[in-house]
């Protein structure tokens, strides 16, 4: 007889237990059905589903509290702030100077910018323009023509002057 090793070391004879047995003495397990093996993987997805969105709003929930909190302490600076400068100028009664209320409206400028900035979303660097510097430089290619027509004929000095000038700009000559 065939014995079977069932969980937990134990040996039992086929056809002991509530499963089936095979023409050759093997014991069958019951498989899943295609109506069964299509709830279990919706249910599964279900499940996977839910976790996932958990997670998510987890994430959301705590990113959202935190950007509340900032919000709260920069607002509650800046009415601290808008008091203190509605209260005087130069030295205030706390001994702030008059470069201190720089420093303030500056703090304030940068608290409204923060919370701009929050509201709009971050802007790519690379999406910002930058202006170059100088005055724009003339097309050096209509200029190098203009001054090559006013050449005489024939004087090579003239040319090779003109070309060292014009390379010198940044025109490629040959």
């Amino acid at each position: 007889m065939t014995e079977r090793v069932e969980r937990g070391g134990d040996r039992q004879e086929p056809g002991t237990t509530g499963d089936r047995v095979s023409a050759d003495g093997r014991a069958e397990q019951p498989s899943p059905g295609p109506e069964n093996l299509a709830e279990l993987e919706a249910h599964l997805q279900a499940q996977i589903e839910e976790a996932v969105e958990r997670r998510f709003q987890s994430a959301k929930d705590k990113r959202w509290a935190q950007l509340e909190k900032q919000y709260g302490e920069l607002s509650e600076l800046q009415k601290t702030l808008s008091a203190e400068q509605a209260q005087g100028g130069g030295r205030s009664e706390s001994g702030r100077s008059p470069e201190s209320g720089e420093y303030l409206e500056l703090l304030e400028n940068l608290t409204n910018l923060v919370l701009q900035g929050a509201k709009k979303g971050n802007v790519h660097p690379a999406a910002v323009v930058q202006p170059g510097g100088g005055a724009p430089q003339a097309d050096l290619r209509s200029e190098y023509q203009v001054r090559l027509q006013q050449l005489r004929p024939g004087d090579v000095n003239g040319l090779m002057e003109l070309k060292r000038e014009f390379r010198g700009k940044g025109l490629e000559i040959f």
